[in-house]
């Protein structure tokens, strides 16, 4: 293979690089394309367009005033600067950002091509350019006039157009929405949502807002990151709130790339505990991994959500719960709550990471056991899992020990002569009876008391 190196440095030296990227699943297609050294009068490279240059390098053909590409199916992919989105390197932007202050229409494609440009066109997963009849989305006129090809999308003042068909987005993936827009008259102005969601902007999925006015078009677009629930960005649109209808084209949502799974980048550990005689309080929870993605947590505590907070995870990995309810822990047997992991933008994505029920609420109380002068045990009704119970006798706590199988009846018995050195429990004493959780000795709840006979 060395034989070739010195060869392909040299191609490296007198052109520049450019890939199409076709989307998920698909191969990327990257060429060079050589650019003339403007320093050497002898060089009969010809100066070249970063456009000229994509038509070289993909035998890209224009077409009615749109750049075309024939995919390995015969299909005709549109490259057109408006429909593809540009990614470079940071010189081939600082190069193209000096050319174009130079330039008054400020297309990229117009740029001159130049050696050592690196370049990258992601075609969209999803585009829609209004030139059939059918213009794919509800609601909408098709119109004479694109901002590239011959049509337009139209929805009137007032009115809300959106993709017919379902985007089928891929969860935990980042996207950019985009699309160019302009009002039908010179002192038009419309307040428009553009949207990526599941009901017609009203829904959960993301969207942006802003004003059109006047007749030129302008380009107006969003990124957004799926997470657990691609379903809540199933449509793409517009909702016109103005005096002046809305004109639209270019439509197109681009996939970037997959992000973590947020819910498996938690791995939970522990809930971190503090007890006292009678119960404990849950101060935090500890995960042994979180995520690299940057979120955000919101605690569904006793059926009520609390705010979404930034400021609640600490280096160790542990999650303050202490925030939510004014510096204090939770009591352990009567808070039931869920922990969710939030998009750090979007409030509507988020994935459960933790949630904990007090175990007292599954113990209903059937009968103590009195034997003569002692309590020998309790009585049961118990859920089939594996929690261990404990007992303090004139507040002295004793061992922990595991629970006995239910019995057919789903009850089950704690014999205190376990906890009690072979013996039952005289009547003078006082006893509580705890249930605690299956490895974490320092959360456990009250589910008994007997107060001493004299």
């Amino acid at each position: 293979g060395g034989e070739w190196d010195p060869i392909r440095t040299n191609i490296d030296a007198v052109s520049g690089a450019l890939t199409l990227n076709l989307g998920s699943g698909k191969e990327n297609l990257e060429r060079r394309v050589a650019a003339k050294d403007l320093r050497d009068p002898e060089d009969k490279t010809p100066e070249l367009t970063i456009k000229e240059a994509i038509k070289k390098a993909f035998d890209a053909e224009e077409v009615g005033g749109r750049l075309l590409y024939k995919d390995a199916n015969g299909k005709d992919i549109v490259l057109d600067e408006s429909a593809v989105n540009v990614v470079t390197d940071e010189n081939t932007k600082k190069e193209i950002d000096a050319q174009l202050a130079n330039m008054p229409d400020k297309k990229v494609y117009d740029v001159k091509w130049k050696r050592g440009m690196k370049m990258t066109l992601h075609v969209p997963e999803k585009y829609f350019d209004f030139e059939k009849s059918d213009t794919g989305f509800y609601y909408t006129y098709g119109e004479s006039g694109g901002y590239t090809g011959s049509k337009r999308g139209r929805i009137n003042a007032g009115g809300n157009g959106y993709s017919k068909e379902n985007l089928q987005l891929k969860p935990y993936t980042s996207y950019t929405a985009r699309a160019y827009v302009k009002s039908d008259s010179s002192n038009g102005l419309s307040d428009v949502i553009f949207y990526v969601d599941n009901n017609q902007g009203e829904g959960n999925g993301a969207k942006v807002n802003g004003k059109v006015n006047g007749q030129q078009w302008q380009q107006i677009e969003f990124s957004f990151n799926t997470g657990a629930n691609p379903e809540y960005f199933s449509n793409i649109g517009f909702k016109n709130n103005g005096n002046a209808q809305l004109h639209f084209d270019e439509v197109s949502v681009t996939e970037w790339t997959e992000t973590e799974d947020i819910q498996k980048a938690h791995v939970f550990d522990t809930f971190i505990a503090q007890y006292d005689i009678f119960s404990s309080n849950i101060e935090g929870i500890k995960f042994s991994k979180t995520s690299h993605t940057k979120v955000r947590y919101q605690l569904f505590l006793n059926n009520t959500w609390k705010e979404i907070r930034s400021d609640v995870l600490n280096e160790d990995g542990t999650i303050d719960l202490t925030k939510w309810n004014g510096g204090n822990g939770l009591p352990a047997h009567q808070s039931s709550f869920v922990l969710y992991a939030v998009d750090e933008k979007n409030d509507n994505l988020k994935v459960k990471v933790a949630e904990r029920h007090p175990l007292a609420y599954d113990h209903g109380y059937q009968s103590w056991n009195q034997v003569g002068s002692y309590m020998n045990g309790i009585f049961f009704k118990a859920p089939d899992s594996k929690v261990r119970y404990q007992i303090a006798i004139d507040n002295q706590p004793t061992v922990i020990l595991p629970g006995y199988p239910l019995n057919p009846q789903g009850v089950r018995y704690i014999n205190f002569l376990e906890f009690n050195a072979g013996m039952g429990i005289p009547l003078n004493k006082q006893i509580r009876v705890f249930v605690v959780d299956e490895k974490n000795d320092n959360l456990r709840e009250q589910i008994a008391f007997r107060s001493a006979t004299l």
